[in-house]
């Protein structure tokens, strides 16, 4: 019969202890929530019932698992940041029911009322409180919301013999005491505060309740994991363990004998020593007991038949090996600690364990459901045999592990087996039929040592084999020789490929191949696999002897292959894909659409595209624009087509050529606003067009050619039909097109300038045209530490500019260091640098003076931060003066009323104010009533107070002293810090500091005495 419902629709009544000091109290709220979208499908995977992944979404992962009184277990999942509550049915294997709840579910249980508990965080009006709810077998859910000021997590949750819930909560910040949480049958709250920062409020840190009603905790005090106890009276005690003792204790469960069992974790400094404990709570007395070898457990439950289960994993070669784990569950017995583990089928990590009606044992990890077999292993017997011995690289076949089962009737072993060396790291190989094997690839050259171990299967325990000894001799090779291009022309490169094949068909595992042209020194180059490859340009008319060679090989039989290579002239330029000869078959498709046609085209060597051309119909009417596009679709140049003839080609010439370079697809197009286009279908399906510098590509070289667009105006044509040859065409040209990288024609300032300006912004005059998106520009001062600043390029003057974000110290020197790649894809091969020195006199200034430009704006306008907030920045002023106000950028999410404050540095305020008629968003000013006098070369703090948080910053900004003459604010990479703050619910000085973070704040300063 279900318990009474006792705590629907109830107000918490807040009980203050131990010194806490909370107020307030929140109603509960009771609603239904089902989710109306299909449910999930489950997956039979031997013992695991899988549903669709939750660990691959958002915030993926189970958070407990909990037998409802429908016999069902109920475990919370997130996905896309949503999280639901799964009802997972142990007889049919199917998720029957799915609920969405409104927070975070950080554990549950069953409760003594026959519902699901659980504890949410992130919920109430602000999405910030926590809260004890609870569901029942409709999908009802009774939020009891937790008083505003307890912070966003709670940790374990349970029941006394009474009915009553215990839970344990974090009162929401780092270094703030949490407390165990009491709520009553009648809906009071009672909260006992930790007496030290005691940290026992996250959800794998367990609570349970012993028979004389105290409740046992899990956690740390400085670092040293304690058991912590609270009397029903509200009196705290603390039990540590022995010496030598584990330290990382995990949960804690109460035992049939009374006792509390808790897991204690590895011993420290062992060999990954396991242990599980008890403790007597009339007397605080502990017991310790030590796991079988290799068993990680941390999830405690109490079956039916008083046994203690552990689940985890278990190594096959210990853990710090890096080798895979198995499932494992080990049982305890509760009157002398003896342990019997039992292993499951595969890598299934546990997150919690339940029982079901019958007693059986079940576990969950992210949406996957195990139900727990403790049967005894079968045994096998094992034999590990090379297939040949001495083996040569590339043999077929390897070192095999039979395993024969030793019962009659016994299961298949399947499982896996982990080879081991010194000479190589392990490697694991599947068990199929009873075998499984390491390949002769996978062994070094050379004589190996090496055991096998067997594990990873339910029903047999692991095992080891003897050591076994196997020879791997090496391999005969052939090598085989191409070019991919030949003949080939003087303008174009030549790619040459050697191929390594061993006895068997294998790759090296090491090793070059040398390649020599004509009579020329070799060239070794790395094997890649089973290839090396060489690129030769500029080789003369005539024919040449490229040769391979694959000798002095250690283990490897020596090979050599050659070839000719015939070269002619290169074509002249200015070319096109088509001559001036060709036409199409179809000059007039008849198709009087407005359409954009194009063709796609590579160009062997580096140049420039000058122009459009397209063949024209006597109907195909103007105006007609041509343009080149890059392979992603960005416009590169435009024209309109002038002084048409009636039909035949049209040529366009752009204002600019456009630099091109080997290996990009680009696509020359025309647009047609009337329609009446040429068109040859299948044109490119056998393969493209053109054979000297500019081509055509073949319908799937790069998507398919011949391409267009409907529509009105211009546009990127990419849809393709028929691999249709629509005649368009490009003008080629490589005159005057750079043969190497770019250099570096003339500097501001000049090297070694000396009294240079210090809000100088440092440029680079280029040889050629660059490609903006590869520039790297940088300045470093003297001690080596890189000035924040921004580049940017002008492409009519090829000039870099080099704009620092702060004014640069003076009398420093600065070395300036630019590296870039030209627009053809010519690479500078190291970087060109100079050096200048800043001035000594100090720059002019006019005031009132800030730290920021008014164009200044940082990275981020609202950090999302809503806990109140003081946020400031250390400066100093290189002359006397006095500050007049202060001034903070305000995001649109920065509400409510704000203060502003000047600091010395030992946290005295010497003027504050409020912020009036504040604008929506952007700089914000205060003006003091009475300027504070400030003294040149002391640092004091300028803040001002986010009651509601979402301040403005840009992060690292102040990893660089930033200075606006005569105000500098000091870097923060270095103690005692910048941009500093204060948690603080009122204004106060802020001593913490973010390692250089800006939070935007700056004062107004006049000089003076």
């Amino acid at each position: 019969m279900r318990a009474p419902k006792r705590w629907r629709n109830r107000v918490l009544h807040v009980v203050m202890c131990a010194a806490l000091s909370l107020a307030g109290t929140a109603a509960s709220t009771s609603a239904a929530r089902a989710d109306p979208a299909p449910l999930p499908t489950v997956a039979d995977l031997g013992v695991f019932y899988a549903s669709y992944d939750y660990s691959s979404a958002s915030g993926g992962g189970a958070s407990g698992i909990a037998r409802g009184a429908d016999g069902n277990f109920w475990a919370a999942v997130t996905q896309n940041a949503q999280t639901y509550i799964i009802v997972f049915s142990p007889s049919s294997h199917t998720i029957v029911a799915r609920y969405p709840v409104d927070g975070g579910v950080s554990t549950m249980v069953a409760g003594p009322d026959g519902e699901v508990w659980f504890a949410e965080d992130g919920v109430g009006t602000a999405s910030t409180q926590s809260a004890i709810a609870e569901i029942d077998t409709s999908g009802t859910i009774t939020t009891h919301l937790l008083p505003a000021s307890d912070g966003p997590r709670v940790g374990s949750l349970t029941f006394d013999a009474s009915g009553d819930a215990w839970f344990l909560a974090d009162a929401g910040a780092d270094n703030v005491r949490g407390y165990v949480g009491h709520l009553a049958s009648g809906g009071s709250l009672t909260q006992f505060a930790m007496p030290y920062h005691y940290g026992a409020a996250s959800a794998d840190h367990e609570l349970a309740i012993a028979p004389d009603g105290s409740a046992w905790f899990i956690g740390s005090i400085a670092g040293v994991v304690q058991i912590g106890s609270l009397t029903p009276a509200g009196a705290f005690a603390y039990h540590g363990l022995p010496a030598g003792a584990a330290n990382t204790q995990d949960q804690i469960v109460l035992g049939p004998d009374g006792r509390l069992w808790f897991d204690a974790g590895f011993v420290p400094h062992s060999d990954f020593i396991y242990e599980v404990g008890e403790i007597d709570p009339a007397t605080g007395a502990q017991t310790l007991y030590t796991m079988p070898s290799d068993f990680a457990g941390g999830f405690l439950s109490v079956g039916a038949d008083g046994i203690i289960y552990d689940a985890g994993t278990v190594g096959p070669l210990h853990h710090q090996s890096g080798t895979a784990f198995d499932t494992a569950v080990m049982a305890i017995s509760p009157t002398d600690g003896r342990a019997t583990e039992f292993t499951g089928p595969d890598t299934f990590s546990p997150q919690d364990i339940a029982t079901d009606a019958a007693g059986n044992l079940w576990m969950n990890q992210g949406a996957m459901f195990a139900e727990v077999s403790l049967t005894a292993a079968h045994s096998t017997a094992m034999t590990v045999a090379p297939d040949v011995n001495p083996a040569y690289y590339g043999q077929p076949g390897g070192v095999t592990v039979t395993l024969t089962p030793t019962e009659p009737g016994s299961p298949a072993p399947t499982g896996t087996v982990t080879f081991a060396a010194r000479q190589f790291a392990s490697v694991t190989e599947p068990v199929v039929n009873g075998t499984a094997t390491l390949p002769i690839t996978d062994l070094p050259l050379g004589l190996t040592s090496l055991y096998a171990t067997y594990s990873g299967d339910a029903d047999y325990g692991p095992e080891s084999s003897d050591l076994l000894q196997e020879t791997v001799n090496g391999s005969p090779t052939t090598l085989t020789l191409a070019s991919e291009l030949n003949p080939s022309r003087t303008d174009q490169s030549v790619h040459v490929t050697a191929t390594v094949a061993m006895a068997g068909g294998s790759a090296p595992k090491c090793c070059s191949v040398q390649f020599t042209v004509d009579s020329g020194a070799p060239q070794a180059v790395a094997l890649t696999g089973s290839t090396a490859a060489l690129d030769l340009s500029s080789l003369s008319v005539g024919t040449h002897t490229i040769k391979a060679d694959f000798v002095n090989q250690p283990g490897y039989g020596p090979s050599t292959s050659t070839l000719t290579q015939t070269v002619t002239a290169a074509d002249a330029c200015p070319c096109t894909v088509f001559p001036d000869s060709a036409t199409p078959v179809v000059p007039d498709t008849g198709d009087g659409s407005a359409v954009e046609l194009g063709v796609k085209m590579h160009v062997s060597t580096a140049g420039n595209v000058t122009g459009i051309r397209f063949y024209k119909s006597a109907a195909n009417a103007g105006p007609h624009t041509g343009s080149l596009w890059a392979a992603n679709g960005a416009l590169l140049a435009t024209g309109t087509f002038t002084g048409e003839s009636a039909s035949g080609w049209q040529t366009l010439t752009f204002a600019n050529p456009v630099p091109v370079r080997p290996g990009a697809t680009y696509t020359a197009s025309y647009y047609a606003p009337h329609g009446h286009y040429s068109a040859d279908g299948g044109f490119f399906t056998t393969g493209g067009a053109g054979s000297g510098l500019i081509t055509a590509l073949a319908d799937g070289a790069s998507g398919g050619n011949g391409v267009y667009a409907y529509g009105p105006g211009s546009q990127f044509p990419s849809d393709s039909y028929n691999a249709s040859n629509y005649w368009v065409d490009a003008l080629f040209d490589t005159t005057g097109v750079p043969t190497g990288p770019p250099t570096v024609t003339g500097t501001t300032p000049v090297a070694a300038a000396t009294g240079v300006a210090d809000t100088i912004a440092p440029t680079a005059t280029f040889s050629a045209a660059l490609d903006p998106t590869s520039l790297a520009y940088t300045l470093t001062d003297a001690a080596g530490v890189t000035v924040p600043a921004v580049a940017s390029y002008d492409a009519a003057t090829r000039t870099a500019t080099l704009t620092p974000t702060t004014q640069l110290p003076s009398g420093t020197v600065f070395t300036a260091s630019i590296t870039a790649t030209d627009a053809w894809g010519h690479a500078m091969t190291q970087p060109t640098t100079w050096s200048f020195t800043t001035g000594t006199t100090p720059p002019a200034y006019n005031c009132p003076c800030t730290l920021f430009a008014p164009g200044d704006a940082p990275a981020v306008t609202n950090s999302g931060d809503y806990n109140s907030v003081e946020l400031g920045v250390r400066f100093t002023s290189a002359v006397n003066g006095t500050v007049t106000g202060i001034q903070f950028y305000k995001g649109s999410l920065n509400t409510g009323t704000h203060t502003g404050s000047l600091w010395t540095t030992d946290g005295t305020q010497l003027a504050t104010g409020t912020f009036t008629n504040e604008t929506a968003s952007g700089w914000q000013t205060l003006t003091f009533t009475t300027p504070i006098a400030i003294t040149a070369g002391t640092t004091y703090v300028a803040s001002y107070h986010a009651p509601n948080g979402n301040y403005s910053y840009t992060a690292n900004y102040l990893d660089y002293p930033h200075t606006a003459y005569p105000l500098t604010a000091p870097t923060g990479s270095v103690p005692p810090g910048n941009g500093v703050f204060a948690y603080e619910s009122s204004a106060s000085y802020p001593v913490e500091f973010s390692d250089g973070n800006n939070y935007w704040v700056s004062l107004l300063f006049a000089p003076g005495s």
